[in-house]
């Protein structure tokens, strides 16, 4: 088919067409595609490292746009992260999912990043297994006396915040925010139990792992209630698909009920499971707010 683009009068070339509107109908085509793929549950997302090749700060950039609607940015679309050796693959999971709640309110625009199932390269960290990491140091999901919370005691928080966050690059640092949450707690001074025992404001820093409700919209092996707090699912999680992006289990922040042991992950089949804290073979997957 023909694609004529000027027109020549007595030897003078005069262009016929409107570059302008033809970006503006291609855009639109586009976006109208990309709706479609999230209506149907099948968009993949986008590289946005490719996407904005042309900033020279890719995390400044998207906290700019975070003051200034989004964008064009989709649940879905993902950057990749250089941590030492290897590019972590990080995807944006909510937008302002937290804003103006918690109990010192969070009044910064944000997005939800989630890093894929990270695979443990510092033979300090790994399990017996090899690229895994243990959720806790012992077979429990206890608090204590002096921090009643089992996730900020735990193995796995402790990975994200001194070996994790330390080595994100700098510019990404300085966009991340603190993410405060209503934190259950499992601590009784007469000894183990077997479900929660109440809930408190905490803060989680700047690197955290997703509890039951934000995964799967409900609590499922965890204490009904305390092991909630004031979370939702994230909408990357709409469908049981988005859980599997590898097929490896990973670790959650919540503890299981019944049990003064198990903590909770989501399995490499995408389902709700609960394990010993001890497993060797569950992977983190932790998540930050940048804003």
């Amino acid at each position: 088919m023909a694609d004529a683009k000027t027109l020549n009068v007595n030897g003078t070339n005069y262009s016929i067409i409107d570059q302008t509107a033809r970006n503006s109908a291609t855009l639109a085509s586009t976006n109208a595609e990309y709706d479609r793929q999230e209506f149907n549950g099948i968009y993949a997302g986008r590289n946005l490292n490719s996407l904005f090749s042309g900033q020279s700060d890719l995390y400044a950039y998207l906290g700019g746009l975070c003051d200034s609607g989004f964008g064009n940015l989709r649940i879905g679309d993902y950057f990749t992260v250089p941590v030492e050796s290897n590019n972590l693959t990080a995807r944006i999971a909510g937008m302002d999912t937290y804003l103006n709640a918690m109990d010192t309110q969070l009044t910064q625009h944000h997005l939800v990043c989630l890093f894929d199932p990270i695979a443990i390269t510092d033979t300090d960290w790994q399990t017996t297994d090899g690229q895994y990491l243990y959720w806790g140091d012992t077979e429990s999901n206890q608090g204590t006396a002096e921090e009643k919370h089992p996730y900020l005691n735990s193995n796995l928080h402790k990975w994200e915040t001194e070996w994790l966050f330390p080595k994100l690059p700098q510019a990404l640092r300085n966009r991340i925010i603190d993410r405060r949450c209503l934190l259950e707690e499992r601590y009784s001074a007469s000894g183990n139990v077997e479900e929660s025992t109440g809930w408190s404001w905490a803060n989680l820093g700047k690197v955290w792992s997703l509890n039951e409700m934000e995964v799967y919209g409900a609590p499922v092996w965890g204490t009904h209630g305390y092991s909630v707090g004031e979370s939702c699912q994230l909408p990357i999680f709409r469908q049981t698909k988005d859980r599997v992006k590898v097929r490896v289990p990973w670790w959650l922040r919540s503890v299981v009920g019944g049990s003064a042991s198990d903590v909770c992950c989501c399995a490499s089949g995408g389902n709700a499971n609960g394990t010993s804290p001890r497993n060797t073979w569950v992977r983190p997957r932790p998540g930050f707010l940048l804003s």
